[in-house]
């Protein structure tokens, strides 16, 4: 059977292929439709094909959900990690389980387009990895080398009126100074940096910083790799807290905060594969995501990522109810 994949840009009309997903070696990014894992030691290209009717895969184990007060005690860990100075920033993440029928997977994809058309959605399929579906704001890279866009995406609250804390705007500031940093080590032409803004994105808001530069051709794969994980998915220092997250967290990240998107020739449109969640026949499971600061609150966290999960829950749910 095929492996299963759609997907829609921003904007635009949702594509359906058929074919595979096969695994890169490299880590270049040849054209075509690319997914990674979140430390990218897997990739997986789509090749395109004619071939036997599609297919949802379903992955033998469930993964691992951490109970509240689990939660809440490692939460504990992590700010006394932050305030001691060893790392300025940490993303810690969780998995939440709903109920779910994989039979709604289309009915969800194409839900989640029309209750997000800004967001770039989509709708994968492999015996490499299950199912997967999500609806991401945060693009990684896009564009042609001479005009690349890159946003920093950070601090989350409800769509609403309520005042930006100082934690959530440091923890945004954090983002954008890295990525500021690093255009300068590539010696990228900056053209924009726009002041900070509030982005929103479904029932969350967040804070938001774009940047717009040029970038030699031969450069912008090594850009890639150096700016993810981003500092908003990983934390800072990124290599530290890309270590400390592997230690710590008792699931796999899998395709969460991974590189997901299409490079086509002299273009790239990536993405941070967020607001996802992997599709078994009777459940899906939600992958959220946290920053923390020296001055975070663990109970405020827990709160940010049941207030991420209403991204595709709100949708979910719909389906889920109307079925029964």
């Amino acid at each position: 059977m095929a492996d299963k994949l759609r997907y829609r840009f921003p904007g635009e009309a949702a594509v359906s292929e058929s074919g595979r997903f096969v695994k890169l070696e490299e880590d270049r990014f040849p054209e075509g439709f690319i997914l990674t894992t979140f430390n990218k030691e897997q990739r997986w290209i789509f090749r395109q094909e004619q071939s036997a009717a599609e297919d949802l895969h379903v992955s033998a184990t469930a993964p691992f959900c951490i109970e509240k007060e689990a939660y809440l005690d490692e939460a504990a860990q992590l700010v006394d990690l932050l305030q001691s100075g060893k790392l300025t920033k940490l993303v810690y993440s969780r998995i939440r389980k709903a109920p779910f029928h994989l039979s709604n997977a289309d009915a969800f994809f194409e839900e989640l387009c029309a209750s997000y058309p800004q967001a770039f959605v989509y709708l994968a399929s492999s015996e490499a990895f299950g199912t997967w579906i999500g609806a991401t704001p945060e693009t990684l890279i896009a564009g042609t080398p001479d005009n690349l866009r890159t946003m920093a995406l950070a601090g989350t609250r409800k769509s609403n009126d309520i005042p930006w804390t100082d934690k959530e705007r440091e923890e945004q500031q954090m983002v954008a100074d890295y990525i500021d940093e690093l255009l300068h080590q590539f010696d990228a032409q900056v053209n924009e940096r726009s002041d900070v803004y509030t982005r929103k994105a479904g029932p969350v808001s967040h804070l938001c910083t774009d940047f717009a530069f040029a970038l030699g051709e031969a450069r912008v794969p090594d850009f890639i790799n150096a700016l993810h994980p981003t500092s908003a998915v990983a934390g800072l220092p990124r290599e530290d807290s890309v270590r400390t997250i592997l230690e710590t967290e008792q699931h796999d990240r899998a395709l969460y905060a991974g590189i997901i998107g299409r490079r086509k020739k002299g273009e790239y449109r990536l993405f941070v594969n967020l607001r996802c969640c992997q599709l078994t026949q009777n459940a899906l499971f939600l992958y959220l995501g946290g920053g923390f600061t020296a001055f975070s609150n663990p109970q405020s966290e827990w709160e940010e990522t049941e207030n991420k999960a209403r991204t595709l829950l709100n949708v979910a749910d719909t389906l889920t109810n109307a079925s029964e």
